[in-house]
């Protein structure tokens, strides 16, 4: 019950009682992060935190606040607390392109993976349906060197969707297919993912966007119809595939003549004269 709203908000008003910058910490930490400029100016740390130990730098970060983020680390705050690569996968899932491209000027990978899942920023911006958002960020990832062909691990446990998922092996095309857009897979396809690659079932992209029923009036598959259906001729096939039309071409390079007449016949049956002969 400790996690109850009612109890949350009694706890809030005992806490603004005492002191009053909680109150404006809470109001941040809902997305009024332009008080921060107000909340350092009053006295409060610029690694100040909330009632549950959020710090401003991360919630500022939660909402996507470039100004505000710039604000706290001229005045103390440090990249370093948001975490792993400055939070770079976290900004990614939540769709803030311009926080992905400062952070990564500040040194953030855009190809570091979780070690745990093998996850990367792009497949944390592959997880939702919402591409006006994300595929502005999927552009500044992969215009700063992300790997459009990094794979998760395999059957691992992700966070990046709402309910018990793992992951399968698959790379940003895979889910570009699911959720993405039909620009989304051409940006990956423009940066040299593979459109064949198989997850750890076999699946390939055109599988996943099959398996989330990715209507054709709401995402042209048909490159990845073809593409997929090249895939699937193995080397055997491939082999079987060039000799049968190695056959085809002897045959009509070598085919016999077709039945000729008496005449035809009787004239190939002559002998040919000589240039000296007499006739």
């Amino acid at each position: 019950m400790d996690g109850a709203p009612g109890c949350r908000r009694a706890q809030r008003a005992i806490l603004a009682r005492f002191n009053p910058g909680w109150e404006m910490l809470d109001r941040i930490a809902e997305g009024r992060t332009d008080l921060v400029f107000e909340c350092v100016a009053a006295g409060n740390a610029a690694t100040a935190t909330d009632s549950s130990g959020v710090s401003l730098l991360q919630w500022c970060s939660y909402h996507g606040d470039v100004s505000a983020i710039k604000f706290l680390l001229t005045h103390g705050a440090s990249l370093q607390s948001l975490g792993r690569y400055y939070g770079l996968t976290t900004a990614a899932f939540h769709g803030h392109a311009r926080l992905c491209q400062y952070l990564i000027e500040q040194g953030a990978d855009a190809n570091a993976s979780d070690p745990d899942t093998g996850e990367s920023a792009l497949h944390a911006a592959l997880c939702t349906s919402n591409r006006q958002r994300h595929d502005p960020l999927v552009a500044v990832l992969l215009a700063n060197g992300a790997n459009a062909n990094c794979v998760t691990k395999l059957a691992v446990p992700t966070e990046g969707f709402i309910r018990d998922c793992r992951t399968k092996g698959e790379a940003p095309l895979h889910r570009a297919a699911a959720f993405g857009t039909e620009a989304t897979i051409q940006m990956l396809l423009d940066a040299g993912a593979q459109i064949d690659a198989r997850d750890m079932n076999g699946e390939s992209a055109l599988s996943w966007a099959s398996w989330y029923a990715r209507p054709r009036r709401a995402l042209d598959v048909e490159k990845l119809i073809e593409a997929c259906a090249l895939a699937m001729l193995d080397e055997i096939s491939l082999l079987r595939f060039a000799r049968c039309r190695l056959a085809q071409a002897v045959a009509q390079t070598y085919r016999r003549p077709e039945r000729l007449g008496r005449h035809q016949s009787a004239e190939r049956a002559e002998p040919t004269h000589s240039a000296g002969s007499v006739s």
